[in-house]
């Protein structure tokens, strides 16, 4: 099995927004893109501060790239995130051994 790097769905998107986005728009994209786990344990306004933008252009950036709203970024990262190792775990058979 190859693992996979997280490629697809909300990364993916964030990504292909970039050139769509204002520069300090941009500036949390890439934030985000830099660390992508690290998202799901802050809240709207601690990714605004750590980015020195206001909530509104963090929920800008959330919709310009395709989401709901901040709650749905964190909800698609947090899937792109989980799919790797659950498909580790699909992989596991109850015949395997544990050589």
């Amino acid at each position: 099995m190859t693992m996979r790097a997280v490629t697809s769905g909300a990364v993916a998107r964030l990504r292909g927004s970039l050139l769509g986005l204002s520069g300090s728009e941009r500036s949390v994209a890439e934030w985000i893109l830099a660390d992508p786990g690290r998202l799901l344990h802050l809240s709207m306004s601690s990714v605004a501060q750590e980015c020195g933008v206001s909530d509104t252009t963090v929920l800008r950036t959330c919709r310009t790239a395709g989401f709901r709203g901040f709650t749905d970024l964190k909800l698609a990262l947090a899937q792109d995130l989980v799919r790797p190792t659950q498909l580790i775990h699909d992989d596991i058979d109850a015949a395997d051994t544990p050589d």
